[in-house]
């Protein structure tokens, strides 16, 4: 039985030199497709997300302890009105050496920042939320700068 599953942003799936990092791509997900999650055999699986960030030649690979979504999207928004349901998400990753805080930004676009002590990617935070808060709590992320 599988303990780990690597899962790629569609960002990082179309970046042509992926296979110099060396990492098994197990699945791909997309933000308009929820259905990925179902293609995970259980809950106790850890997942490893990987995203692509902002970088004109990625060459690392950097653990994530922690992200700010600037994306403008929420996977979890309720068409519901009257119900509120509250997350917490404050412990979403596995601890890491040499972790960082990552800003979401999505796209395609760099986004326009000035210094700052967390690096950028695209879309992880979309669906690292989204596995969390349907029940997977061993989840560890990655963005290749």
């Amino acid at each position: 039985m599988k303990n780990k599953i690597n899962i790629f942003t569609e960002e990082l799936n179309s970046f042509k030199e992926i296979e110099k990092f060396k990492i098994k791509k197990d699945l791909i997900v997309c933000n308009n497709d929820k259905k990925w999650l179902e293609k995970i055999p259980h809950k106790n699986i850890e997942l490893r997300f990987y995203d692509l960030g902002f970088s004109k030649n990625p060459q690392k690979i950097i653990p994530v302890k922690n992200h700010i979504n600037k994306t403008g999207l929420n996977p979890l928004k309720n068409k519901s009105k009257t119900t509120v349901v509250f997350y917490d998400i404050t412990s979403i990753y596995q601890k890491q050496p040499g972790s960082k805080v990552v800003e979401c930004y999505g796209g395609w676009i760099p986004p326009k920042i000035k210094k700052t002590q967390s690096i950028q990617a695209r879309s992880l935070c979309y669906f690292t939320v989204m596995a969390y808060c349907s029940g997977f709590k061993n989840i560890r992320a990655f963005v290749i700068i």
